[in-house]
């Protein structure tokens, strides 16, 4: 599927939203980024993406598989509030491993507690209320610094993988070209450095995928705002853009 500026004009009905596709390192990709107020004006950019991803979500399924996506909502009760870098490869099966300084992650809104609601347990409320979720209820950050990685792997195999596509939905996002995504290939030739459109209080969504379906990207790197969840906790004066993540999606994790 090519993005046209037809489909980003039917989509700018339910968010605003850019479709753009480029040749680098050898390969064709689109990315599409957008914005809305609310989950339900953001849905059908998400959508457009996990079509263009194959439009079938490979849950918990062993790979390697030759089709469809994997994603990550963080709603499950049994993710726990202090994630272990690796939860969502070895715990459950979606191979994703997620990599941050001293390998801390946090998971709002934990059953059982600590009691957390959208991470107020670590920031003040003035910063949490204005966090909204795309999918109910739950959130994630890292917690020390506020750029994470992911890489990938085939699920229940320990081989590193490459995907056709990634995407994420940021919350928050206050400043223009302070939060980011790089996406790399296995060579380490830098796709592209998407910039996440802002959208304060609301929720904001960039992805990239290859045109051809191929398996291109190797790991993707996010940049969060300009402060760090630990930071903003400990000293936050008002300035400062604290922006956390929600849902996941990237291709088949193939070889």
């Amino acid at each position: 599927m090519k993005f046209t500026a037809a489909l980003a004009l039917a989509l700018a009905f339910f968010a605003l939203a850019e479709a753009r596709t480029y040749n680098k390192c050898g390969y064709k990709f689109a990315v599409l980024t957008a914005t809305s107020r609310n989950a339900n004006g953001l849905r059908r950019a998400f959508t457009t993406f996990q079509n263009a991803l194959g439009g079938i979500d490979n849950g918990n399924e062993a790979g390697p598989l030759f089709s469809g996506f994997r994603s990550i909502n963080w709603d499950a009760e049994a993710v726990p509030f202090d994630m272990p870098f690796n939860f969502f490869d070895k715990t459950v099966t979606r191979g994703a491993v997620f990599q941050a300084a001293k390998r801390e992650f946090r998971v709002s809104n934990p059953v059982p507690p600590p009691v957390d609601d959208r991470f107020d347990s670590l920031l003040p409320k003035r910063i949490t209320n204005q966090f909204q979720t795309f999918s109910p209820k739950r959130l994630f950050t890292p917690l020390v610094k506020n750029r994470v990685t992911q890489i990938f792997k085939i699920p229940t195999l320990n081989k590193r993988a490459k995907v056709s596509g990634m995407g994420a939905v940021f919350v928050d996002v206050d400043l223009r070209r302070q939060t980011w995504m790089d996406f790399y290939t296995k060579s380490g030739c830098l796709l592209i450095r998407v910039f996440v459109p802002p959208r304060n209080r609301g929720l904001s969504f960039a992805g990239l995928y290859d045109l051809n379906g191929k398996p291109i990207i190797w790991r993707v790197v996010m940049k969060l705002g300009t402060i760090s969840v630990q930071d903003a906790g400990a000293r936050y004066r008002g300035r400062g853009d604290v922006v956390v993540l929600d849902d996941l999606l990237y291709g088949e994790p193939a070889l």
